[in-house]
């Protein structure tokens, strides 16, 4: 699959890392799983959606919400008024990541909660749209040049 048809592919609910002509070491996959989850964590806390640009800002009305929660002990993230995607801190604290063949993981929410969650800020279905799963662009070029020669984002 090319580099283009890749980044194509972005902003869908599951990633599949590896494939045909991939290489074969399960630990190589483990760790590079957990480079990429911590990628998307670090990209989302910062305030950038999956091309980089900023969030759409909170409400007033959510921002006044979610620094009272903060105050009252509801909610562990530190609140500075940025968007930051995180409210408990749940939804990207349970991305997962398992492998499904000798050369292919696959990256996940690993609750029911959290991906209802992650599919409502993706669709924009109630909430702004703030697309931060998936794979962005230096996440794609770090794979190519490690030989991963697949990235599949698919909808689990």
């Amino acid at each position: 699959m090319s580099y283009n048809r890749m980044i194509k592919r972005l902003g869908s609910i599951g990633n599949l890392v590896g494939g045909a002509g991939s290489p074969k070491d399960p630990a190589y996959y483990q760790k590079i799983g957990g480079i990429m989850i911590k990628d998307i964590q670090k990209r989302t806390h910062s305030g950038k959606d999956v091309n980089f640009s900023n969030f759409e800002k909170y409400s007033e009305s959510y921002k006044e919400y979610k620094m009272n929660a903060k105050n009252k002990g509801k909610s562990s993230i530190t609140y500075n008024g940025g968007v930051n995607m995180s409210f408990t801190g749940n939804m990207l604290n349970l991305i997962k990541k398992d492998m499904i063949s000798r050369n292919a993981i696959k990256l996940y929410f690993g609750s029911k909660r959290e991906l209802t969650k992650a599919i409502k800020h993706i669709t924009g279905d109630g909430v702004p749209v703030r697309s931060f799963w998936g794979l962005d662009e230096k996440q794609l070029k770090f794979l190519l040049r490690r030989g991963i020669k697949h990235v599949r984002q698919e909808w689990i």
